[in-house]
């Protein structure tokens, strides 16, 4: 899967170097664009001699194109691996390629633009921030836990998002590859008539104005790119520069019961400004107040609740934290018996099997949710208190997995990966543990070290046999 990212990415610059001459060619029969910046190279005028270049349309356009047709050629099972592995770069090449194209816009409008000696500086600092972006939000948000005692299992499950194979395959892409550090916000959820986010400095130009996309109900509609926000730009004075209306056809909003429901938008709504001047002038001094406590450049969530507009989140645009989390509490007694049943560990004596047992934490998957992909880096090991998950090779059935059998034990060794896809069937009750608990342990205990590698010699003298998936 990793090859086939790379071939898809190598494929759309070779396309846009072979269709960049006839893209070219159409703008001057068209007679579209004017005489490109004269301090560019020599050759670069006599190619382009009064031609707007439009790069950025024809790049946004061939890697679009071609990394869509891609996912959806790609079976459902293989979806979810090709997407981590793809979207930071992709994003990050469209971020540069729509800079190139506002420069060649403002050029042909109004006659100026980023200097070329700068634009490349420019284009990286887009890269970067879209990078930290996406990066951000693999880790999930889980909205409208009903009761109190239900918010350590909530923290727990955002915590675990950093060890999801997408977020791990994600991570050792970038060549980093250690404990994974989230801080969870906890926070009183709002009903909210609209919300969205707000960047202090316009994120795309860099031009020195609020940028605001909004939407009706819960703001998680417009994080999560479902629908199409209603988009403003603000100049710092609160003078609404441009508004443009989305297509919001739903909102999301809170279920009784916890968790949240999409409801349909009225007709009259779907296709209306969700914000009126007023609130976008709140907006605008929300905005010059977190510069001036927080510091310059922020990206903020907000959202009106009962005519109030309420601070969500405030943090820098290209700055990602976090925080170290709390060990794991301790697991009952028959989690420590269930380990001898694990081929890798059932040498080790009682002692360091409790030892292990207390780093495990309860993990719940919904139905049809993935736990492990097949081709996915890993740094989980599983073991299944309740329910049934399916196990898949290649898109085949291979087995169902049931209470007391276990999965993904290597990933402890190596954080190699997957070797099979993992699917709940229903709801899938987990004791989990990551390498990043385990190796420390492993590591102060030379003992526990020597028995585990006598134990894989033994299984490689039996690597005739099915393996687990792992």
């Amino acid at each position: 899967m990793a090859i086939l990212a790379l071939g898809v990415l190598l494929a759309a610059f070779l396309l846009g170097l072979v269709l960049g001459g006839p893209y070219i060619r159409l703008l001057r029969r068209m007679r579209m664009g004017k005489q490109v910046r004269r301090e560019g190279p020599p050759s670069h005028l006599i190619t382009k001699q009064g031609m707007v270049t439009m790069g950025g349309v024809l790049f946004i356009f061939v890697v679009s194109v071609l990394w869509l047709l891609v996912l959806f050629a790609l079976p459902t099972a293989q979806r979810d691996d090709f997407l981590p592995q793809t979207i930071v770069p992709i994003a990050t090449l469209l971020a540069v390629g729509i800079l190139g194209f506002i420069d060649d816009y403002v050029n042909v409008v109004y006659g100026f633009g980023i200097r070329g000696r700068h634009k490349l500086v420019w284009q990286a600092i887009v890269a970067v921030a879209a990078a930290l972006y996406i990066q951000r939000h693999f880790n999930i948000t889980v909205l409208n836990v009903p009761s109190a005692g239900d918010v350590e299992e909530a923290v727990r499950e955002v915590w675990w998002s950093a060890n999801s194979d997408s977020a791990i395959t994600y991570r050792k892409r970038l060549g980093v590859f250690a404990r994974p550090s989230v801080g969870v916000v906890v926070q009183s959820l709002l009903q909210p008539d609209t919300a969205g986010v707000m960047f202090t400095r316009n994120p795309i130009t860099g031009a020195d104005e609020r940028m605001i996309e909004a939407s009706w109900g819960l703001g998680e509609a417009v994080v999560s790119g479902r629908v199409i926000p209603d988009s403003f730009r603000v100049a710092r004075s609160g003078e609404v520069l441009s508004s443009r209306a989305g297509l919001k056809r739903f909102a999301i909003r809170s279920a009784a019961d916890g968790g949240t429901v999409d409801v349909d938008v009225a007709a009259d709504l779907v296709e209306s400004l969700c914000l009126s001047d007023a609130q976008l002038q709140a907006l605008s001094d929300l905005a010059a107040d977190c510069e001036r406590v927080y510091g310059p450049e922020r990206d903020i969530e907000w959202a009106f609740a009962g005519g109030q507009l309420y601070l969500l989140q405030c943090r820098a645009l290209t700055t990602s934290a976090g925080a170290a989390a709390p060990a794991a509490a301790k697991a009952p007694e028959v989690l420590a018996e269930s380990l001898l049943r694990v081929p890798l560990l059932s040498n080790l004596p009682e002692a360091d099997r409790d030892a292990i047992a207390g780093l495990f934490t309860p993990r719940t998957f919904a139905p049809g949710e993935t736990v492990t992909k097949e081709g996915a880096d890993a740094a989980a090991f599983y073991l299944i208190e309740s329910g049934t998950a399916t196990v898949t090779v290649g898109g085949e059935f291979r087995r169902t997995l049931g209470a007391g059998e276990h999965f993904g034990e290597i990933a402890l060794i190596d954080g190699g990966s997957r070797s099979a896809t993992v699917t709940a069937d229903g709801e899938l009750a987990c004791q989990g543990i990551t390498l990043w608990d385990f190796q420390p342990l492993v590591q102060r205990n030379p003992t526990m070290a020597w028995t585990l590698l006598q134990t894989l010699a033994g299984m490689l003298r039996q690597a005739g046999e099915a393996p687990n998936p792992h």
